[in-house]
């Protein structure tokens, strides 16, 4: 029933294409940054925060951080959403899971701006375009891969 319509819609392609795009972007920005990690080229203070609560969720665990003088680390950083990243530590509890999730995670709001570009626009070329600068923006950059 989907592919019926996506065949039948032209614009529909260009999602396929914007969402194939997300895709590349998010595996590159994952490689980069894994690699670096193993270079020991970067490693910030919060990862092994979130690694160790993270790690701590998904053995069913109360968090306390350890690196904060056994602070509950819902105190210190509160991010309940982080809980639905535990069953990724399940497969592989290490911080190169963090590491390779990161640019999936903040890269996952190109698809929508496809769409609202779209919309609002009416161009499908301006809205690769806005996706295009969005995943190359240099604060993007500096997150996932720690260039600067």
């Amino acid at each position: 029933m989907f592919l019926k319509r996506v065949a039948n819609k032209k614009y529909d392609w260009w999602l396929l294409v914007s969402f194939g795009y997300y895709l590349f972007s998010a595996l590159v920005y994952a490689i980069l940054s894994i690699a670096k990690f193993n270079r020991y080229s970067f490693t910030p203070g919060d990862l092994c925060i979130f690694n160790q609560g993270i790690w701590q969720y998904s053995q069913f665990k109360w968090p306390i951080i350890t690196f904060h003088l056994d602070k509950p680390f819902l105190a210190d950083h509160f991010h309940p959403i982080l809980i639905f990243l535990a069953p990724f530590y399940w497969i592989y509890a290490n911080e190169r899971t963090l590491l390779f999730l990161q640019p999936f995670i903040i890269l996952s709001a190109m698809v929508p701006l496809f769409l609202i570009a779209r919309h609002l626009t009416k161009s499908v070329a301006l809205s690769l375009a806005l996706i295009f600068c969005y995943s190359f923006l240099i604060c993007i950059n500096i997150i996932m891969t720690r260039l600067v």
